[in-house]
C-alpha cells in the first residue's frame, strides 16, 4: 500500500511488486501519450493535469484530466473532459 508521497516517483517506489511495475508501465504510457499533462500526487493517487469546473448550479471546483488509483485491489484508471452536468470554465 502507497504512503505519503510528493512526487510520482515516490509514489511509484512506495508500490509493491508486481504493482510497482504494471503502475510504472500505466504511468509510462500516459507521459508518452499525453505529455502536456503534468504527472503528480494528489487525493494518493497518481494524477495528470488539471481542469477547473463550474455546474450550472454554481459549484466550482478543480480535479485531474487522468489519474490512476491504485488504493484498491484492482488499478483504476480514469480519464475525464469534464463532469457531467459541468461547464468548463
Amino acid at each position: 500500500m502507497c504512503g505519503v508521497t510528493d512526487t510520482p516517483d515516490q509514489f511509484l517506489e512506495a508500490l509493491e511488486d508486481p504493482r510497482r511495475e504494471e503502475v510504472a508501465r500505466l504511468h509510462a504510457l500516459i507521459v508518452e501519450t499525453v505529455p502536456e499533462l503534468e504527472p503528480h500526487v494528489a487525493s494518493a493517487m497518481l494524477a495528470y493535469g488539471h481542469y477547473r469546473y463550474r455546474y450550472e448550479s454554481g459549484r466550482e471546483g478543480e480535479w485531474f484530466n487522468v489519474d490512476i488509483d491504485v488504493l484498491r485491489e484492482l488499478i483504476a484508471e480514469s480519464g475525464r473532459l469534464r463532469p457531467a452536468g459541468a461547464i468548463t470554465a
